[in-house]
């Protein structure tokens, strides 16, 4: 049953073309930044950036929820005529977010240069962060890229991402007025970033103290402990019990923020919101390769990441802020609560992986090791491999749209 807009919209060989072409120019010009002279760090940037954002901004019913935010900018959040998505526009929009929706529908800009300003605004932040430590960028613009590709659809919350890369900019830089300017963004355009600024803000503000307990030698055995209990011996479907707990006992106000997530935990919180049920695929279905390199991926970041920040304490932001979108993922799959929690986190994942790739002490073979394994997980699983799948949100351009 085809239940998303885009579903056979587009050209299939043009759309892998032109993401093969991105993960292309960002692999060159991370090697340019990386490796080449500092200053072209500005030119490679430049390249990379409006590839970036011509190609992903320029995607026509590109996931769920494109309709639902071009209603937003064409029909001004529903007040006029011209929406696709059947009513479903942002009702009660946060203030920058409403504001930049008013902003952009008085301007008679076409809809599509919105959306190019979305993806530039969001690796506008990876550069950002890239000025701090751009021998890392070899790494770090690839996977980026195919880790966020759900940036094509919960766009509202990655613009707030942004925000959220410019604050670690910005405390890496030791401007905490525009890091706390960035945090309040983030939260003007989407509210469920209060739970992203949290843990961002307990790994800057905890005792030194703190993190000399959580940062001791043994305490990887802990992380990695903790991770394989979940990753093997958690039951996914035992959130239906916490769903029921919450539609059972919250309660709020039928214009309050929140409501709509209690009124429809089952959706929310339990595996009735996975993907794949959504879909009909049996998580069972995924291969046993699959599961295994996914479990390699994500432990051999958890081991490598934490031994990096023990002797780096400056970027230990990046290794618990990754810490915890793994962790949730092992909790939660493809389960819509979870999977949004994760997507503010993921994005710090590339720059701890460039960050003990390029600068940790791993000896050679372990390094080949871990070619192997990113290469199956980033590549050809997160990637490749889905050439010969059908697309459920198609291949479409704005040029399809006519």
């Amino acid at each position: 049953m085809n239940i998303f807009a885009g579903y056979g919209v587009g050209d299939p060989v043009i759309y892998w073309v032109l993401r093969i072409l991105l993960l292309g120019i960002l692999i060159y010009c991370g090697w340019g930044i990386s490796y080449d002279s500092p200053k072209k760090f500005t030119k490679y940037a430049w390249i990379a950036g409006t590839f970036y954002s011509l190609i992903q901004g320029l995607r026509w019913l590109r996931g769920a929820d494109y309709p639902h935010y071009y209603d937003d900018i064409v029909t001004l959040l529903g007040k006029y005529p011209g929406g696709i998505s059947n009513g479903e526009e942002t009702v009660d929009p946060e203030p920058l977010y409403e504001l930049w929706c008013n902003v952009f529908y008085y301007s008679g800009l076409p809809f599509w240069v919105a959306f190019i300003i979305y993806s530039a605004l969001l690796i506008g932040g990876v550069f950002m962060i890239l000025k701090k430590i751009p021998n890392c960028a070899i790494w770090v613009l690839p996977t980026f890229f195919l880790l966020t590709q759900s940036s094509e659809n919960i766009i509202r919350q990655y613009i707030a991402i942004s925000f959220l890369l410019y604050a670690i900019y910005f405390y890496l830089n030791n401007d905490k007025k525009k890091m706390i300017y960035s945090l309040v963004a983030i939260i003007l355009i989407h509210y469920s970033g209060i739970i992203a600024i949290v843990v961002f803000l307990l790994t800057i503000v905890l005792p030194e103290k703190i993190f000399k307990v959580l940062e001791k030698r043994n305490m990887i055995y802990i992380y990695i402990g903790l991770f394989i209990f979940i990753y093997f011996f958690w039951d996914i479907s035992q959130l239906s019990t916490f769903a029921d707990w919450i539609g059972n006992n919250l309660h709020l106000s039928e214009d309050s923020k929140g409501a709509h997530y209690i009124d429809n935990a089952e959706r929310w919180f339990s595996d009735e919101g996975s993907m794949s049920v959504v879909l009909g695929n049996k998580a069972a279905g995924i291969s046993r390769i699959n599961q295994t390199i996914t479990f390699l991926t994500y432990s051999s970041i958890i081991y490598y990441g934490f031994k990096f920040i023990r002797l780096n304490k400056k970027y230990r932001v990046f290794f618990y802020l990754s810490y915890v979108a793994i962790i949730v993922k092992a909790i939660g799959g493809d389960i819509e609560m979870f999977s949004r929690v994760y997507h503010w986190l993921v994005v710090f994942i590339p720059f701890l992986i460039g960050l003990y790739m390029v600068n940790g002490n791993i000896n050679k073979n372990s390094k080949y090791c871990l070619y192997g394994i990113y290469g199956l997980f980033f590549l050809w699983f997160a990637f490749l491999g889905n050439i010969l799948t059908t697309s459920m949100f198609g291949y479409g351009f704005v040029w399809d749209k006519y």
